[in-house]
């Protein structure tokens, strides 16, 4: 499932995934069910929280299993290595921010994801 949608998930994209109203899937996004990542006006839905959140705990062992893929990482000097192609997509995306909106972006990324390991 969900398969046909990008890494994060617009709140639309949530809307057409699960079936249900734009009233509904804003509710869902401001429950704190689940991950959201919010800047300004944007809200995004990392697919693999929404899945955690739909199937439970076991969605995350045992894709993590399954999953061999390296992933996106920060080294110690606070650069980030981006090794999966959504994450590339999604930064290449965000590049043409005003820099102080990109700098809160990020900051905030890291702090959810918690890439800072």
């Amino acid at each position: 499932m969900l398969e046909e949608y990008n890494e994060f998930l617009t709140v639309d994209d949530l809307q057409k995934a699960l079936g249900i109203g734009k009233a509904y899937a804003y509710q869902l996004v401001n429950s704190g069910q689940f991950k959201v990542i919010r800047v300004g006006r944007l809200i995004k839905v990392p697919k693999k929280s929404l899945l955690v959140w739909m199937y439970g705990d076991n969605y995350e062992e045992k894709n993590h299993k399954e999953e061999k893929k390296e992933k996106s990482k920060m080294v110690p000097d606070g650069s980030l290595i981006l090794t999966d192609k959504e994450d590339i997509l999604f930064f290449e995306r965000i590049a043409t921010l005003p820099l102080k909106k990109k700098q809160k972006l990020y900051r905030v990324i890291y702090d959810l994801l918690d890439l800072s390991e």
